[in-house]
């Protein structure tokens, strides 16, 4: 995977001075309700790249995608495809699969074509195994989707999806390149004194 990380300090200077809850309020709701407010002066965020390339395959009997809801509409307005396009580290055929992306399209206009995408990125192998990258866009030629959400290692993710050449596949499909590029603040969950659960942030 052609990809890094880094790390650094977001400060928050609106949290100077007097805190929004008085002491007295936080101690009532910490017993009267089952959340906890904790004022924090610095996040400690990630950069996350990575350098990939998507595999369309439209050839049946592999294609990859598929039609779930079929319309009579102009411009197909209400079509419904389901997507399962794996994502590798290179356009060899013996390429490492690094991720699968996974969601639904829906043709949305109706005086212009228009499409509106709701995927997850679901990472398959190394350190990142089983974490996601959630993502919403246009159509998948449209050159930049937003990364709205992650789960595992990149909880709290906002950043861009972008897409790049085209290489296509003789008789089979495409590979689209991709760039992603986020921000992310991983979260550690574990045990609180009083019996439930903690959250730590940046760690």
């Amino acid at each position: 995977m052609h990809g890094c990380t880094r790390s650094y300090f977001v400060p928050h200077n609106n949290l100077k001075g007097p805190l929004p809850f008085e002491a007295s309020h936080s101690l009532a709701l910490e017993k009267a309700m089952p959340f906890q407010i904790t004022p924090r002066r610095t996040i400690v965020q990630k950069e996350l790249y990575f350098h990939l390339y998507l595999k369309r395959v439209s050839a049946k009997p592999n294609t990859n995608q598929k039609t779930v809801l079929e319309s009579k509409e102009p411009l197909d307005f209400g079509k419904l495809i389901d997507t399962d396009w794996p994502i590798y580290d290179g356009r060899d055929p013996k390429s490492n699969l690094v991720a699968r992306l996974q969601g639904l399209h829906a043709a949305t206009g109706k005086v212009k074509v228009g499409w509106h995408a709701s995927v997850t990125v679901v990472l398959e192998g190394g350190s990142f195994k089983g974490s996601t990258l959630h993502l919403m866009g246009t159509s998948i030629g449209s050159k930049e989707w937003a990364i709205v959400g992650g789960t595992g290692e990149f909880t709290l993710a906002q950043g861009v999806m972008y897409t790049g050449k085209t290489h296509t596949i003789p008789d089979v499909g495409y590979y689209l390149e991709l760039e992603f590029r986020a921000l992310y603040t991983p979260m550690k969950k574990g045990p609180a004194a009083n019996g439930g659960n903690s959250w730590t942030l940046g760690v």
